[in-house]
């Protein structure tokens, strides 16, 4: 914690919990020029949300009885009742985020010392000139996801190594200034020539936690995905068969996995220095020839149906609704982005009718 603004604790709870748990309001609301709708503690909360994220022009702020309320807008200042204050955003002096230095799909999170700020990402939009693509949606996971971890295929680097390295963070102005355009969107067709890691891997507020969903993209289209009960979960332990929610592999939350040679893990599969493999989804590993399952990254390997032409990591997946044998041509699909990406948990919010009891 010590990486983080000690100016005041209660600021850094405030992004983590409060900022962070209800941020799947605050894209579609602008996207709408509609009112994203928080609850706050006091008003200087609601100006510091706002600045916090380059979006928002307006706020708004009630304590009408008693349930202190925060509206946030790219708008213009709007004309509400029940004593209501608008203001236009103003600039947040003490901290690193004063000067508005993240992008407009990012949160500014103040850091204590050097650099003073962390950007939060989020993946970018479909439809944008970059022809990225969209959060996923169509689950449980729905809204604003926070991106976590992007493996990029090929870019002869340890996915799982890059994963546990406490302390890397690519969210970091600096390191954010050597990335390539491609590794903060889920389009692998963009230049992207590392993975990327956020702070949130060391952070893991697990309580705070929603969801947590893998995905694999081609050409910025997902191919597959699996949602996850992320509550209460570490950076490690979300990623299991008991965690599974949702997924367009029908069978990967109850079909049985071989008691000796079925695998759920990000750590994986290691053998002899030969065959490396992570984010293993496997219903049976016995052999090349027998192998079958949904899901694997591999960083070294040995056996046929994994390509040897062409760096690693190499991303294979079913293509099937199911688990397939490994030596099958419907297993033998490659992506070239494996996304983790986060929701957060909604925290309550009195609804506003726009008018006071007489």
């Amino acid at each position: 914690m010590d990486r983080f603004a000690a100016w005041p604790f209660a600021v850094l709870a405030y992004l983590l919990v409060v900022i962070l748990a209800n941020a799947e309001y605050l894209w579609p609301n602008y996207d709408n020029d509609q009112p994203g709708m928080f609850r706050v503690t006091n008003r200087e909360q609601c100006r510091r949300l706002c600045w916090y994220h380059k979006r928002c022009s307006v706020y708004s702020y009630s304590s009408h009885r008693g349930a202190p309320n925060c509206m946030l807008r790219s708008g213009t200042l709007a004309t509400l009742r029940c004593g209501w204050i608008h203001e236009v955003a103003s600039q947040v002096p003490d901290n690193g985020c004063a000067l508005r230095p993240c992008d407009n799909d990012e949160v500014c999170v103040p850091a204590l010392g050097q650099p003073s700020y962390n950007c939060l990402s989020v993946p970018s939009k479909s439809g944008e000139s970059d022809g990225s693509s969209a959060p996923p949606s169509g689950s449980a996971a729905d809204g604003l996801q926070f991106l976590a971890f992007r493996l990029t295929a090929g870019v002869n680097q340890s996915a799982y190594d890059k994963y546990v390295d406490s302390g890397t963070h690519d969210d970091t102005p600096q390191a954010r200034a050597s990335l390539l355009p491609g590794c903060l969107t889920l389009n692998g067709s963009l230049p992207c020539n590392t993975h990327y890691r956020s702070r949130l891997l060391d952070e893991w507020p697990g309580d705070a936690i929603d969801t947590v969903r893998v995905s694999v993209y081609n050409n910025g289209q997902q191919q597959r995905y699996v949602t996850f009960n992320g509550t209460g979960s570490t950076f490690l332990s979300w990623f299991a068969q008991d965690r599974v929610m949702a997924s367009d592999w029908t069978d990967v939350r109850d079909e049985v996995l071989h008691r000796r040679g079925g695998f759920f893990s990000i750590e994986g599969f290691k053998y002899k220095r030969i065959i490396y493999r992570s984010f293993y989804v496997n219903r049976y590993h016995d052999g090349c020839s027998n192998d079958a399952g949904w899901l694997l990254v591999a960083e070294k390997d040995t056996c046929s149906y994994v390509p040897s032409a062409g760096p690693f990591p190499v991303i294979l997946f079913s293509s099937a609704d199911t688990y397939v044998s490994l030596t099958e041509a419907g297993y033998n699909k490659q992506a070239d982005v494996l996304a983790v990406t986060v929701k957060f948990k909604k925290t309550p919010v009195a609804a506003f009718s726009g008018r006071c009891d007489a």
